[in-house]
């Protein structure tokens, strides 16, 4: 089949072997790095799901790197790929896994 997809790329897009395994190499690597992020991302909820270390009116600190700085929130609802926390300025959804990274300690 691969073989075939190749002999298929070579003559009807003018592209030599060579570069069509490079293509191909490329795309298989670029498609790695995604699947690694979002299976990492769902395996990580599921297992805060499934063992329930937080529960939805928890009050959590959490680090929050997209803000740069340390919130304090309450859970509203807790998925496989998201979480929603209510915060003093509104709603904050984010990665479930990012519930488990440790709010950083002030300093002394």
């Amino acid at each position: 089949m691969t073989v075939a997809l190749m002999a298929v790329l070579t003559t009807l897009g003018g592209l030599s072997a060579a570069a069509v395994v490079v293509v191909c190499a490329v795309t298989a690597l670029l498609g790695g790095v995604i699947a690694h992020r979002a299976v990492g991302r769902l395996f990580s909820g599921s297992m805060l799901v499934l063992a329930r270390p937080f529960v939805p009116g928890d009050r959590l600190r959490l680090y929050v790197p997209e803000l740069g700085r340390v919130v304090e929130a309450e859970l509203v609802r807790i998925g496989p790929i998201t979480s929603t926390l209510c915060t003093d300025t509104g709603l904050l959804v984010m990665p479930t896994g990012e519930l488990l990274r440790p709010a950083p300690l002030p300093p002394l």
